[in-house]
């Protein structure tokens, strides 16, 4: 073999090996932007909904993700995501579904049924309707909270909706709205985390709108307590003016009484005053009279004694002024005079 040929042999192995390193380069290439297209493609879209949806390529999309303990699947749901229940929207919902069926049942907590109802409520009289739990929904008399419940379920889980089959974009959204609203049942509820795991599982597009469908109806709430707000406050405000006036109408006649009561207790005061003045001086001339009946007793007695001494001599001086007119008479007759007829002295005299 000629030199030539030897250097075209060569040359003929080199271009071969290069193609090899090509093409497998050019392979590898295509397979890693695939893979970064399907992911991408997912992050915009979310997991499918069952195994039977197929990407634009007519492959099924579940297939691809791979195993739920790792993979595409942990990729997807990033940091903090948790693990995945499986490759398609129907396993997170069967998953979230079975764990919550314990609360959700017809002795479930009433906080449980609101922390879920409440968040896919459409009124603010729908809300208080939920939160009754024992009313039916607004609307509807015959709805109970856990057939509110199986309602949400079955619209996510079979596709249904009153009897009505849904499209597999409105079956999307209405797992939207029960993972939204499941979410307010287990920890770190409203967190970041949770609201990345939502974006994962149905895709930016349902989760905006089901988080922005929830946020119209907390404002249009919020619109409707203000607007009964400021009813109630107007309303109050005039109940408050017209009390304010009845309390102060009710404060002068409580003043004009008060001061009615103070003249007459001031009244009474003085006429207790009077009284006990009264009660002293009777006291004073009750003593004072005691003293001068003690004193008339001792005078009268003194008298009485003074009369009977006097009554006493009187009769001794009688009897004395009798003695001498006998003795003066019997002297006359012993000297020849004739006596002088002279009044005999009585006691009385």
């Amino acid at each position: 073999m000629s030199i030539t040929s030897k250097v075209l042999a060569g040359l003929n192995l080199l271009a071969l090996f290069a193609y090899i390193y090509l093409a497998s380069a050019l392979f590898n290439y295509r397979t890693d932007w695939q893979y970064q297209n399907f992911l991408m493609e997912r992050m915009l879209n979310g997991l499918p909904l069952n195994e039977e949806e197929v990407d634009s390529f007519g492959q099924p999309i579940a297939a691809q993700l791979g195993p739920k303990e790792g993979g595409m699947l942990k990729t997807l749901l990033g940091p903090g995501g948790g693990n995945p229940a499986g490759p398609t929207l129907l396993d997170e919902v069967r998953a979230v579904k079975a764990e919550l069926e314990p609360k959700l049942g017809e002795a479930g907590n009433p906080l449980d049924f609101e922390k879920f109802l409440t968040p896919l409520s459409n009124s603010f009289a729908e809300r208080a309707s939920l939160i009754r739990l024992g009313k039916p929904v607004a609307g509807d008399t015959t709805e109970s909270p856990a057939d509110r419940v199986k309602a949400v379920i079955a619209a996510a889980v079979e596709g249904k909706q009153k009897n009505k089959g849904l499209s597999p974009e409105e079956q999307r959204e209405a797992i939207g709205r029960f993972l939204w609203a499941a979410q307010g049942l287990k920890e770190g509820a409203g967190s970041p985390s949770q609201v990345n795991r939502l974006v994962a599982l149905v895709g930016p597009r349902v989760a905006i709108n089901t988080i922005t469908q929830s946020i119209r109806n907390v404002e249009e709430m919020t619109r409707q307590v203000n607007t009964v707000r400021a009813l109630e406050q107007g309303n109050f405000l005039r109940e408050h003016d017209s009390l304010v006036q009845d309390i102060r109408s009710l404060d002068m006649q409580l003043q004009r009484k008060v001061d009615e009561f103070n003249a007459v207790r001031q009244k009474v005061m003085e006429q207790e005053t009077s009284r006990m003045v009264l009660e002293a001086n009777r006291d004073d001339l009750a003593k004072q009279l005691g003293e001068k009946r003690a004193t008339a007793v001792r005078l009268m007695t003194d008298l009485s004694l003074q009369g009977k001494s006097l009554y006493e001599n009187r009769i001794k001086v009688l009897e004395a002024i009798k003695n001498m007119q006998q003795t003066e008479s019997t002297i006359r007759q012993l000297e020849g005079i004739k006596p002088v007829s002279q009044p005999s002295p009585s006691i009385g005299q």
